[in-house]
């Protein structure tokens, strides 16, 4: 990817997640360009006619899609999926809203869980058992 590409990407992103008082933008967090080229790694398929999906982003489109309009254009959809997928790949980015990331958690699947106390079930119950017979 060449640099004036990189660049403008840069300038999508810090639209769509612009930096605010308690958040850095996804245009300049740390690294951005490195996870962008990261994210094109794992999705290839965005990177396919990226220049040209670039270009159709103008700002005008931007800013429409932003006030949230519809916007039909592929060309937007691969681009924000892109910058926004690599903002949330940043470390940075995942600390500032307080994800973690992936936890291995374990689940007893014997231990009573607190949701059916809260009536979730109770509709479902009531109603009783039903199924159909299967015949070979």
């Amino acid at each position: 990817m060449n640099d004036a590409l990189m660049a403008r990407l840069l300038e999508i992103a810090e639209r769509l997640v612009p930096t605010t008082a308690s958040m850095v933008g996804a245009g300049i967090v740390p690294d951005a360009a490195r996870f962008i080229e990261r994210a094109l790694e794992s999705r290839p398929d965005l990177g396919d006619s990226l220049a040209e999906a670039v270009a159709v982003c103008t700002d005008e489109l931007i800013e429409v899609a932003l006030r949230g309009d519809s916007v039909d254009s592929r060309a937007f959809d691969q681009v924000a999926t892109l910058v926004i997928g690599a903002y949330y790949m940043n470390p940075v980015a995942r600390r500032q809203i307080g994800y973690p990331g992936q936890l291995a958690l374990e689940y007893d699947p014997m231990e009573y869980v607190t949701w059916v106390d809260e009536g979730l079930l109770d509709q479902v119950m009531s109603r009783g058992p039903r199924y159909r017979e299967v015949t070979l």
